[in-house]
């Protein structure tokens, strides 16, 4: 686009130079399609503010939440697999953002890209909260009673497991079954030592990825691996 734009300002130059010089480029046919690289229509500082809030503020909820995946629980949870508190709090504080959002796109200064975000920001609250509930699971020593946020729920016994993995950038265990049946354990819910000790204890070492082994070695000790970055 640009090269473009100065060969249409060079062929409209009065003198005809042999070479395009910086007289023959008409430079603000190029500034008016191109108006952030103007220094004083682009708000660097808000960019830069916005990203780094952005980070600072990703880095202290993830903290949060690691923190809370070892917080104490009644004993009727201590063979309970579950999501966090603040998981919950932070999808009913998107969800009002959403609504709030959705609503002014619909007023004088809304317009498209407000409704867009606000659809988006929706779904994923109803997400979150619909995790917090669903995504549950039950340890005993014969097995687990697992929990979908989409899909069926289902039960299967420690025999039943064919290979135990841990996916990093996911974060969470994958179990899969001999059925082909694959069960999926975040890193981010409450109770994983109780979930790590079950594994090793009922699940041949043969079967668990050497990562996983380790990772489920810390974990039944208390060690939790980070969730971030």
């Amino acid at each position: 686009m640009v090269v473009y734009l100065a060969l249409t300002s060079y062929r409209h130059c009065p003198t005809r130079c042999e070479y395009p010089c910086i007289s023959c480029v008409d430079l603000s046919a190029i500034v008016a399609v191109f108006p952030w690289h103007t220094s004083m229509d682009f708000d660097y500082f808000g960019i830069l503010f916005q990203v780094v809030f952005w980070i600072v503020a990703m880095t202290f909820m993830m903290r949060w939440f690691a923190r809370s995946r070892l917080r104490d629980r009644p004993a009727s949870e201590a063979r309970t697999l579950r999501q966090p508190t603040p998981l919950l709090i932070v999808g009913i504080v998107c969800l009002a953002m959403s609504i709030g959002m959705l609503y002014g796109s619909y007023t004088e200064t809304g317009g498209p890209i407000p409704f867009v975000v606000g659809c988006a920001m929706t779904v994923l609250s109803l997400y979150l909260i619909s995790d917090y509930y669903l995504a549950r699971h039950v340890i005993d020593d014969d097995g687990m009673a697992y929990g979908r946020t989409l899909g069926k729920r289902g039960y299967f016994r420690w025999s039943d497991v064919r290979r135990v993995a841990f996916n990093k950038r996911m974060n969470w265990y994958r179990l899969e079954l001999e059925s082909g049946v694959m069960v999926r354990v975040t890193g981010m819910q409450m109770g994983l030592p109780e979930f790590a000790a079950h594994v090793l204890r009922h699940v041949p070492a043969a079967r668990i990825d050497p990562r996983a082994h380790d990772l489920l070695e810390h974990a039944a000790r208390g060690k939790l691996h980070r969730i971030w970055p």
